[in-house]
């Protein structure tokens, strides 16, 4: 199912050599949400949000049906910032990691790590359940590797132009 495929997820993830958790006390939603779970359905006093919203579910998975309001209800009693609804369904749940650039590495080595991220990526949605497979990376070190790039092609296509249109000149002015 696909919230067993994102329990998984980051394990998969942190097993990469170009992610790594931000802390060694990370834990990504879909795990934190899981362990939510299993305390409420243990305990004597479970939240209201647990009893009203999850259906008196132990664990994940949580019934089709029930998954949305409970994760919601959950966001907001631990203030989870990095799982986003609209209108009363998940919509997207960010995963933080670290890379293992920055944004002043190497140009060479910026190429590699997004490369190899991006394989991995390509995989994980050729391999998720359909309403998963939308997975996304979005970094800052990306995002500059990006625009220093098509910074590069364009000067390389600005200076092509500017040697034609000299060679053309030189062309005219010199009569041959």
């Amino acid at each position: 199912s696909s919230q067993n495929y994102l329990i998984g997820f980051c394990d998969r993830l942190f097993e990469t050599n170009f992610a790594s958790k931000i802390s060694s006390n990370y834990v990504c939603p879909m795990n934190r949400f899981d362990e939510w779970l299993k305390e409420q359905s243990k305990s004597n006093a479970p939240s209201d949000a647990y009893l009203n919203n999850c259906d008196g579910a132990l664990s994940v998975p949580v019934s089709y049906e029930t998954f949305d309001p409970c994760m919601i209800a959950w966001t907001k009693v631990v203030n989870e910032t990095y799982v986003l609804e609209e209108k009363g369904e998940v919509k997207v749940m960010q995963i933080r990691s670290l890379s293992s650039v920055v944004f002043d590495s190497p140009f060479s080595d910026l190429r590699t790590d997004w490369n190899a991220y991006e394989d991995w990526l390509e995989n994980e949605r050729g391999t998720a359940p359909v309403g998963v497979n939308g997975v996304y990376s979005s970094s800052i070190e990306y995002w500059w590797f990006d625009t220093n790039g098509q910074m590069l092609k364009t000067a390389y296509g600005a200076a092509a132009i500017a040697l034609v249109c000299a060679a053309v000149v030189v062309f005219i002015s010199s009569r041959s």
